[in-house]
């Protein structure tokens, strides 16, 4: 290994030890060409790279993401100090443990089809590109409060069964076909695309800690769901009701108001309220209050 300023320039042969590969302390940034090496790095299974910030791979001088093929045998990677995980692991079939505590960005296809990647802790996360998770193994997510987006397909066909998403905006089918996710948790719920949670068939569940505020500028909960029957929790209060996507929600409407506002009834007496052109809900203690809402929005 070549160190120049803190940089590792070049790996050699030596440099992995029974199919490890340590980047030493010194090590503030990784831009290694693997043009020359690339039937060494096959036997890599573990990549530790604890004081690194950033990693980049070369071929010939150009920068390449999807490296998978390189590390057909990675099973973990460790980057403590890594903040732009822009190297695309996506089918990394082997790679079961990732630790990246401080990483901010998850890029496109990060993890795409990583078929034993398990569980994963982000908490410095604040974004998450599309299809980084999409069909990969992933069963346990934990994000922390400073998320603010998460991709389209972000965790597609992923078998997570709960998550909280704080106040994320969630792309188009971000999780759509998560058949074993069960309840989704929000502390300041912004804006969940329609097709977010399609064919959740499990989800029983919607936890809001506090309203959200969408782009009416009322303080609003937006309801998402596929016409199947959720639970609504808005702070210690709990709701139930049945709240469909756009235009399914009139199938299942107790009363359909002028101005296409479905409304429904919840089983504490109150009312839940959903505009016949946006998925937002309004939560309406009575039925005065539910009128008012529809007159305002």
């Amino acid at each position: 290994m070549i160190i120049n300023n803190g940089i590792a320039e070049a790996l050699e042969c030596g440099d992995i030890v029974n199919g490890v590969l340590i980047f030493p302390d010194t090590v503030k940034s990784v831009e290694a060409d693997v043009s020359e090496i690339k039937e060494t790095l096959e036997i890599v299974r573990n990549i530790i790279a604890e004081k690194a910030v950033s990693i980049r791979f070369y071929i010939d001088g150009r920068e390449i993401y999807g490296i998978s093929c390189y590390f057909p045998n990675l099973e973990t990677f460790s980057a403590a100090s890594l903040v732009d995980m822009n190297l695309n692991l996506s089918e990394c079939k082997k790679l079961y443990s990732v630790y990246l505590p401080n990483v901010e960005h998850i890029g496109r296809n990060a993890f795409y089809k990583c078929n034993s990647l398990k569980v994963i802790d982000l908490p410095s996360v604040k974004c998450i590109d599309h299809t980084a998770f999409e069909m990969s193994g992933l069963e346990i997510v934990t994000l922390g409060k400073n998320i603010v987006s998460i991709g389209n397909r972000a965790f597609l066909r992923t078998k997570i069964t709960e998550i909280n998403v704080y106040g994320a905006k969630c792309g188009g089918s971000s999780f759509k076909k998560c058949y074993q996710l069960n309840k989704l948790i929000a502390d300041k719920l912004t804006q969940i695309s329609v097709s977010a949670l399609t064919d959740c068939n499990n989800l029983v569940e919607i936890s809001v800690s506090e309203p959200g505020k969408t782009n009416h500028g009322k303080r609003t909960n937006p309801f998402i769901s596929n016409g199947h029957q959720y639970a609504l929790c808005i702070a210690s209060k709990v709701y139930e009701c049945i709240c469909a996507g756009f235009r399914g929600a009139f199938e299942y409407a107790d009363v359909i108001y002028k101005g296409m506002y479905s409304v429904y009834v919840l089983k504490n007496g109150s009312y839940a309220v959903f505009g016949g052109k946006y998925d937002y809900g309004y939560v309406a203690r009575d039925v005065v209050t539910m009128k008012k809402t529809i007159t305002e929005v």
